[in-house]
């Protein structure tokens, strides 16, 4: 049984017929007297820790000659002990001692007892394989036996089979030698061993039969069904954690968009665009709290006569959102400019401004800015250079980005190039060679990752663990789900890591552990507890070097940073 252990029964009998029997006076009665000796056992044995292993058998033993029948019971007790050794002399040992007839099954017949003996047998057996690619195995084994009545008997014996289809044995059988092979095809087994005897040879032969699965295949069988049962609960876990993130994030946007808090609308769709980069909801939610926050700076400069900079917190806000409104107010503050009293202070505060965009690298903004100090001053030299020089650093960063991807698509750092083309199409909205680009790396990213995880598959199946290993790390792997199906990730990863960091190719923990990652790191962003976040996201990376996602959220978290950083100054 899969979890209560082996049961087995069975009996033995010897019989021996034709015997005379006669009475007192030695006269024959009769020939046909009969003695009957049968066994009757039930086994129970099963696992107790880990490569620990204890049994018991119960046996009836039944004498029959003639008209007197007597019946005796008896136990035999056993414990085994099989564990791995990572050696290159050894693959694994295996140790066990046995109690036959802890409880002495005695028989008494008439006015004589009789029975089996107590006695103990210990042994142990080491095994290694020689070749991997043959599935072999050598064994030796070494047993020491004694009972109450006889001497300690010695018992060595050795084995090589090959894939489960061929072996050869050989022996030393408490001073007897013996030798042996076996054959498997399919479910049969045949076996024959050789014995010399005080009585003469012996040749045994077996014939076995197996029929339905074995107990590994079983236990295989159940673990997939489990593993699939897990992944799918996983997996709905996952989208709704997803859903309902994206819906709660947009819902909370739209609130704070309505509300006129525009810096609070900006944080919840900067959320939804970290977890789905091409949602459209969230896309239009930032043009619109990014320009309604510009409008608002630009009409608090109107207020105070500060032209100059009005027009470039208004062109920002029209570079967000193109809408007759903004456009008035572009062309309200330029009128003013036009009118301006002090025209050479004006000009003088754009070329301001506009420097200080260059210096700051943004290019568009500066650009435009140089270019209104040209509308305003036709023949302004110094604009003009600078217009030119802006011009160039614009074609400069473009050609770095299209570089710096090739570069990094080369080393098949596919993450870090899909994240710096959408930081490009950002700064140039609508360049198609960035988008076709974008669509191309997506694709080598998804078949980089498909040979990544058909090369970690290969790898583990090089890993030296047993299966018992393997199985004392699933508690851990199973907590760690019902912690991430209650949302708590942080213990979630607690026991992935563990098992990750003993077993990386244990069925999905790895996928899991990213995921765990992800979310946490996404829990600490929501509070802005961004160094902690960057600091979770940044373990994604050392499972996965390349993950798109944690590419992208650090990127984010970082400019996120650097922007609290630069309002403090």
């Amino acid at each position: 049984f899969l979890d209560l252990g082996v049961v087995s029964f069975g009996a033995v009998q010897l019989r021996v017929g034709g015997i005379e029997h006669r009475d007192s006076e030695n006269r024959l009665i009769s020939s046909g007297l009969e003695n009957i000796q049968t066994r009757y056992f039930l086994s129970y044995a099963r696992s107790l820790y880990r490569g620990f292993t204890g049994g018991v058998n119960l046996k009836l033993d039944r004498y029959i000659q003639g008209s007197f029948v007597a019946n005796g019971f008896g136990i035999d007790a056993g414990f085994g002990l099989k564990s791995r050794i990572r050696s290159p002399v050894l693959d694994g040992i295996a140790l066990g001692i046995s109690f036959p007839n802890l409880l002495e099954p005695k028989i008494n017949l008439v006015s004589e007892e009789a029975g089996d003996p107590m006695g103990v047998r210990f042994g142990f057996s080491l095994y290694r394989s020689i070749s991997e690619k043959m599935d072999d195995r050598m064994l030796l084994a070494v047993d020491f036996e004694k009972s109450r009545y006889s001497e300690m008997h010695l018992h060595v014996g050795g084995e090589y089979s090959m894939y489960d289809l061929f072996s050869v044995r050989g022996g030393w059988d408490a001073g007897i030698p013996t030798f042996g092979c076996g054959f498997g095809v399919g479910f049969l087994l045949f076996d024959y061993a050789y014995r010399s005897t005080e009585l003469g040879s012996n040749h045994l032969f077996s014939l076995t039969y197996r029929f339905g699965a074995s107990k590994s295949e079983r236990l295989a069988a159940r673990r997939r069904r489990k593993e699939k049962e897990i992944r799918t609960e996983i997996e709905a876990q996952i989208r709704r954690f997803e859903d309902n993130f994206i819906k709660t994030s947009l819902e909370k946007g739209e609130e704070s968009l309505k509300g006129g808090d525009y810096e609070a609308a900006l944080d919840h769709f900067h959320r939804v665009l970290l977890w789905s980069p091409e949602n459209e909801q969230a896309e239009q939610g930032v043009l619109i709290a990014n320009a309604s926050l510009s409008v608002l700076e630009g009409d608090t400069l109107m207020r105070k006569a500060k032209f100059a900079e009005a027009l470039f917190s208004y062109r920002r806000a029209y570079e967000s959102m193109q809408t007759p409104d903004i456009e008035s107010r572009i062309s309200r503050c330029e009128k003013e400019i036009e009118e301006s009293v002090d025209r050479k202070e004006m000009v003088e505060k754009i070329v301001a401004r506009a420097f200080e965009l260059y210096t700051e690298r943004e290019w568009g903004e500066a650009a435009r800015g140089f270019e209104k100090v040209l509308d305003l001053v036709p023949g302004h030299g110094l604009a003009a250079e600078y217009l030119q020089r802006t011009r160039d650093r614009m074609k400069e960063s473009y050609k770095k980005i299209v570089k710096r991807v090739e570069r990094f698509v080369a080393e098949k750092h596919f993450g870090a190039a899909l994240e710096l083309l959408r930081k490009g199409i950002e700064q140039y909205p609508g360049d198609e060679k960035l988008e076709r680009k974008l669509a191309e790396v997506a694709e080598l990213r998804k078949e980089a990752v498909t040979i990544q995880r058909e090369a970690r598959s290969r790898r583990g199946e090089l890993v030296r663990i047993s299966q018992d290993e393997i199985e004392v790390l699933r508690p851990a792997y199973e907590k760690g789900v019902e912690y991430f199906k209650r949302g708590n990730f942080a213990k979630a990863i607690s026991e992935w890591e563990h098992v990750w960091n003993k077993y990386p190719q244990f069925e999905k923990v790895e996928e899991y552990l990213i995921k765990a990652y992800q979310y946490s790191g996404m829990e600490f962003y929501a509070q802005h507890r961004y160094k902690e976040s960057l600091e979770v996201w940044g373990k994604m990376l050392d499972v996965d070097p390349d993950n798109e996602k944690a590419i992208r959220y650090i990127s984010r978290t970082r400019e996120e940073l650097a922007r609290l950083e630069g309002l403090t100054r």
